[in-house]
């Protein structure tokens, strides 16, 4: 029987398409993927040439570009999905432009036209917080499939930073023009940081002056034409105290809030043009007393959407969230899927290992606890030491392979080294003497996760970049290597990882495990009256424990 031909959108480093290659019963004829570290890192593994395009430029009907659709059985992915906040929002923008890739996702299934697609995604997506705005045009194609629509005040900006004048002029088709120097916003943003953690600002204007000196030269000419004399106010008024600073002990005050407010301008400023530029429909701005300022706007969850699309096009569903760790992957890593066929009822997978039952972080690396990681990406792979764990989940990552590849560490700082030592099992930052904080501005706001040190006989929280979270061997002091937080993700050690060291763990980070995406391509593989040369259930059998 022939393989079923996958298409896989947003691919990543290749996670959800191994799990589906690994049932043996499928064949990914194209991947799309805009990074390009993570497309070597498919293309070098799954031996096929990964398209890097940005999706929205991709015609998924054109054959003669892209013959190996014609026959397309299933689409896979993970389309980024951002959740929306409508109050206290501490960016320029109504919602990620991210959100947009959802539609292309569903674009490209109606193009290809499969008989099934499966989709991943953050376990929050059946939020209220992800959502769309209607824009013109649409409302008409969304009300046809039943999709909710819902009437809501949209918080644009602080009345403290923009009065109703302001507001006036916002509404009229000036908009376009009133717009700050992206490198000022950029350097006002470093200035507060600074102020934050070192509480003066002489220092930070004295280590810039060459940057100041050349903006107050031509600040006046980027501003004079405007209309919106207020920003350019505001702005000229930031010139004058740069120039005459003095050790005034009001200067550093001063400065930010004036900082605070051009950077509220400009913010403000861009979400105007965003509602104009995304044709979102909107009322024109007003001001709540006390609260702020508004536009009344209607949006839709991007959940409503989707099912009520997918059901539109002829798909049978099922959905929910799926734990990684009850598909044998070391790690509690929830994420929500979204399977659909058109030619029977889908079922997500049933648990295959309990909970009482899962595979901790020593199933997955505890063998390779003796072997010094490489400093470089230049290093030739080390070779293994014979010792294995009687475990199914190890034995299934070593993959029957002699040679390790990216067990790639960072060099530590000193200062690292220091608080590696200090934590044991299970502790983070918080458990360190306050005397090893002290490079954090605030460190009661830092997150559980960082400088965390693992424990092998602990599931593994959700793997993120451990790099940057600085996550800790469960014995050595040193981080944990590209090859140990693969292994986390159930990447088998014959899966190799291209790029910078970063984009490898970041690359990881994003991956969806592969023992998840497996499961669920086996629970797919039942629509199509098939099953795999191998059943997961069968891979994970427990005939021995390990004993450490």
């Amino acid at each position: 029987m022939d393989k079923h031909k996958v298409l896989d959108l947003f691919a990543g480093a290749g996670g959800l398409s191994l799990g589906f290659q690994q049932t043996g019963r499928y064949e990914t004829v194209m991947a799309v993927e805009v990074n390009e570290n993570a497309a070597k890192t498919y293309s070098k593994n799954h031996k096929i040439v990964v398209n890097t395009s940005d999706i929205r430029s991709i015609d998924f009907k054109d054959y003669t570009q892209f013959p190996n659709l014609n026959g397309v059985t299933i689409v896979i992915g993970g389309p980024p999905c951002q959740g929306f906040s409508n109050a206290n929002r501490q960016k320029s923008e109504l919602f990620s432009n991210n959100n947009l890739l959802v539609k292309e996702f569903v674009r490209a299934i109606k193009e290809v036209q499969p008989v099934a697609f499966v989709m991943e995604n953050v376990k929050t997506i059946n939020s209220i917080k992800h959502k769309f705005f209607v824009t013109t045009g649409d409302q008409e194609e969304i009300s046809t499939i039943g999709v909710n629509i819902v009437e809501e005040d949209l918080y644009i900006g602080n009345t403290e930073y923009l009065n109703e004048q302001l507001v006036n002029l916002y509404n009229s088709s000036q908009i376009r023009c009133e717009f700050a120097d992206s490198n000022i916003i950029t350097k006002l943003k470093s200035l507060i940081r600074y102020v934050n953690k070192y509480k003066e600002v002489l220092g930070f204007i004295d280590k810039n002056a060459t940057f100041f000196n050349r903006y107050i030269m031509n600040w006046e000419s980027y501003f004079n034409t405007y209309n919106n004399k207020e920003l350019y106010n505001l702005i000229y008024s930031f010139k004058i105290m740069v120039e005459n600073r003095t050790s005034n002990k009001d200067l550093t005050s001063t400065l930010v809030n004036k900082a605070i407010q051009i950077i509220e301008i400009q913010n403000i400023t861009l979400i105007f043009k965003e509602i104009i530029e995304k044709r979102i429909e909107s009322s024109p701005a007003f001001i709540k007393v006390e609260k702020g300022i508004y536009t009344r706007g209607y949006t839709y969850t991007v959940i409503d959407y989707l099912i009520k699309t997918f059901h539109s096009l002829g798909f049978h569903l099922d959905y929910g969230v799926l734990n990684a760790a009850n598909f044998g992957v070391p790690q509690e890593r929830n994420r929500y899927f979204i399977i659909g066929n058109k030619n029977s009822k889908p079922r997500l997978p049933k648990i295959v290992i309990k909970q009482e039952e899962f595979f901790n972080i020593g199933n997955a690396i505890l063998d390779i606890e003796g072997m010094q990681p490489n400093f470089s990406l230049s290093d030739e792979p080390l070779i293994k030491d014979t010792k294995k764990l009687n475990h199914p989940l190890n034995i299934y990552l070593n993959a029957g392979k002699e040679e390790l590849f990216n067990h790639i560490v960072t060099k530590s700082t000193s200062t690292a080294l220091e608080r590696f030592k200090s934590l044991g099992p299970g502790q983070n930052f918080h458990d360190l003497d306050d005397s090893l904080k002290t490079t954090y501005a605030d460190s009661s706001r830092t997150q559980n996760t960082i400088y965390k040190r693992l424990d092998y006989n602990e599931v593994c929280k959700t793997v993120v970049n451990v790099r940057k979270s600085m996550w800790i061997h469960p014995q050595k002091n040193r981080a944990v290597s590209i090859r140990e937080a693969a292994r986390l993700q159930s990447f088998p050690d014959d899966y190799k990882f291209f790029g910078t060291k970063d984009s490898q763990y970041q690359q990881i980070g994003n991956a969806v495990p592969p023992l998840l995406g497996r499961a669920v391509a086996e629970s797919m593989l039942e629509c199509f009256n098939d099953r795999p040369e191998i059943g997961l259930k069968e891979l994970l059998k427990k005939e021995k424990e390990a004993v450490y």
